[in-house]
């Protein structure tokens, strides 16, 4: 009669590696969609914050910031969602605030591919 030894200790590493293997080809890859997703959703969020805060400048002043600072100086949580006081900020802002009838600003995510125009009446993604 022959005993049963149950699986060895070779069968036992390679049935290991294949698990890992399927995870890691399976989960991974997921995971960097979810990063990338992500950053792009804060770029988003950043723009939002953008175009609150100079709709509360204009509504308090009259007109739209005229510089940055100003724009700063109305709603300091926007300068947190943007990340500008942050050297290493995930997001690109330019933008030209110089005018007090009208701004146009573009946010980018630098780890996303998303680019989003802010303008009073909107807030465009463009490719």
């Amino acid at each position: 009669m022959r005993q049963d030894p149950g699986f060895t200790l070779v069968e036992m590493i390679i049935v290991t590696a294949v698990l890992a293997l399927l995870i890691a080809f399976i989960v991974l890859p997921q995971l960097g969609d979810r990063r990338h997703t992500a950053s792009n959703t804060g770029a988003l969020n950043c723009a939002r914050a953008i175009q609150n805060t100079q709709a509360l400048h204009s509504t308090r002043a009259g007109a739209f910031a005229t510089s940055m600072n100003e724009l700063a100086g109305t709603n300091s949580d926007m300068l947190d969602a943007c990340g500008w006081d942050d050297p290493d900020t995930p997001y690109n802002v330019t933008g030209d605030p110089t005018a007090h009838d009208t701004y146009n600003f573009t946010v980018s995510s630098s780890a996303g591919d998303a680019t989003y125009a802010v303008t009073p009446s909107a807030i465009t993604a463009t490719e």
